[in-house]
């Protein structure tokens, strides 16, 4: 699996932590889009770490809550 479009799931704060481990063990998602999930700036911290270090080609965060501290990473 390369690309994981999970946009306007209602994944929330839950769904999105625990997607957290599942992008960091990936080897292969290059593509992700967890925008319109309730997401506030915890989980979204959590999961842009996840992503740190991989070869991403698109992230799509569209309505999540990066804040501050998100727009740095």
């Amino acid at each position: 699996m390369h690309e994981l479009n999970l946009s306007a799931n209602h994944l929330g704060e839950e769904g999105a932590t625990a997607l957290g481990p599942v992008i960091r063990d990936s080897a292969s998602v290059t593509s992700i889009d967890v925008g319109w999930n309730s997401i506030g700036q915890a989980a979204s911290l959590e999961l842009l770490a996840a992503m740190k270090g991989k070869s991403m080609v698109s992230i799509g965060m569209a309505g999540c809550k990066l804040g501050v501290e998100g727009s740095k990473v």
